[in-house]
């Protein structure tokens, strides 16, 4: 359950790690709402200002669920998008959603546009609003699992690609230059320890290299 903290609500632990949804709005009763919406889920909530960038940095939500307000408001809409610009830039894996009046319309496009991953029209409906969010927590998942196997089969080539060259390059330690006599061709044993000069010659005068013709 949420707790509120003036401009935020945290929400309380359950022994198990919930994913974090961060929500942006001004209307105190809208705030209610929502969180009953989101009982389940890790809910911080803010006013749309510069503070929820602080937030963001603190929390690192999965979701980001933004008022954007009405198109009525110019300026307030204008302020409402370069904040989106801003955690886009600061955290551009979170998941945005631009919520807005239904009256609209473009300006949850101009908000996809820059970025948001979806958008909803108010009023609210539990239901379909929260279909929207989770749709959303869903796609971070899977982006997230995506990184993981795109790391460990990165890091499993990389292991097979060293792993060949240690087999193909050094044997027991050294330098190895490998040479196939024809079939039926004779060998005789030669002492090619002369031909080797400081420390390597110590360590290969007693080694014998098999002459074949």
């Amino acid at each position: 359950m949420a707790i509120n903290t003036g401009q935020a609500v945290a929400g309380a632990g359950t022994g198990m790690q919930r994913r974090k949804l961060l929500i942006l709005e001004n209307d105190r009763e809208l705030r209610a709402e929502l969180e009953k919406i989101f009982a389940d889920l890790e809910v911080t909530f803010c006013d749309t200002s510069e503070q929820a960038l602080v937030l963001l940095r603190r929390i690192e939500p999965d979701v980001v669920l933004f008022d954007l307000g009405t198109a009525q408001r110019p300026e307030v809409a204008a302020q409402s998008l370069a904040l989106l610009r801003q955690i886009l830039t600061l955290a551009p894996d979170t998941k945005i959603i631009a919520m807005t009046e239904h009256d609209a319309r473009e300006l949850a496009v101009a908000a996809v546009g820059l970025g948001a991953a979806d958008f909803y029209h108010k009023p609210l409906d539990a239901s379909v609003l929260s279909i929207v969010v989770r749709r959303a927590f869903r796609i971070r998942e899977l982006e997230e699992e995506n990184w993981r196997l795109r790391e460990q089969t990165g890091a499993m080539a990389l292991e097979g690609i060293i792993g060949k060259r240690i087999d193909s390059t050094y044997v027991s330690g050294r330098s190895a230059s490998v040479s196939v006599a024809p079939m039926g061709a004779s060998c005789s044993p030669v002492d090619t320890s002369s031909t080797v000069t400081g420390s390597v010659a110590a360590r290969a005068s007693t080694e014998t290299t098999f002459c074949c013709f």
